[in-house]
């Protein structure tokens, strides 16, 4: 539906097709969300003291759930940002032997995200830290997963402008700390990998930097509703990463 480069319909858009849309259109609305936002639920769910088998049939049964009970048509712009939203529900969800029947059922007809596919292929799967409560562990994936989709979309972006080197210098200097754990090389030691001056590598980490500010600050404003919850999820994004964006 989207082509490299572009974002996807914003997550209110989406919640409204669940509202409004037809029985097909909500279907990929729902299939949307469960592929955007299983990570935090299933690691919530984990962190909360379930084994990785009941987390992944606990996280299909939230999302069946949800469609069943017509929950996020109940998610309103002016109420907060999706992120509380989802949570919220999921707290409210009823986790029982009753729920874990409803995980294992057959998916809906016209096709359903699979949890355990999407957990089986995850390149990047969420290390549970001591002490790290739920809610924590919610917040931390949300925003993997929130800068997982803006890299892929700035990634096209800049090679389709001629400008792969840029993202490839972004990608060594600060991605991969990011989300490997890798040391950070010094920006001399990146110039000669790169076969370029260190001014100049200074200069292309900026543009690719600012470029994906600008990326996440649009997606945080696909599904955070006014100005005040833009600048607080965005804020919560930084702390996230360790203030390196």
């Amino acid at each position: 539906m989207n082509g490299p480069g572009q974002f996807p319909p914003t997550r209110w858009t989406m919640v409204e097709a669940i509202r409004h849309e037809s029985e097909e259109k909500r279907r990929e609305a729902l299939d949307f969300l469960a592929q955007n936002y299983w990570k935090p639920v299933y690691y919530y769910l984990l962190r909360a003291g379930r084994t990785p088998h009941d987390a992944e049939d606990l996280t299909q049964g939230f999302f069946e759930f949800a469609i069943q009970r017509n929950t996020f048509a109940k998610a309103e712009r002016e109420r907060g940002h999706f992120r509380t939203f989802l949570l919220r529900a999921l707290q409210n969800f009823q986790i029982s032997e009753f729920r874990k029947q409803q995980a294992a059922m057959r998916r809906p007809d016209g096709g359903f995200v699979s949890i355990h596919e999407l957990v089986k292929t995850d390149a990047y799967p969420i290390e549970l830290k001591h002490n790290e409560t739920p809610e924590a562990v919610f917040t931390r994936a949300w925003f993997q997963g929130l800068l997982l989709r803006v890299l892929k979309i700035l990634r096209a972006n800049l090679r389709e402008s001629g400008m792969a080197a840029h993202y490839e210098i972004l990608n060594q200097f600060d991605i991969q700390p990011w989300l490997d754990g890798v040391e950070r090389p010094a920006q001399a030691e990146l110039a000669i990998r790169m076969g370029l001056t260190a001014k100049e590598v200074s200069r292309r980490l900026g543009v690719a930097r600012q470029a994906l500010e600008q990326l996440l600050r649009k997606e945080i404003e696909c599904y955070a509703s006014s100005p005040s919850e833009i600048a607080s999820e965005w804020n919560d994004f930084r702390r996230s990463l360790g203030a390196n964006t």
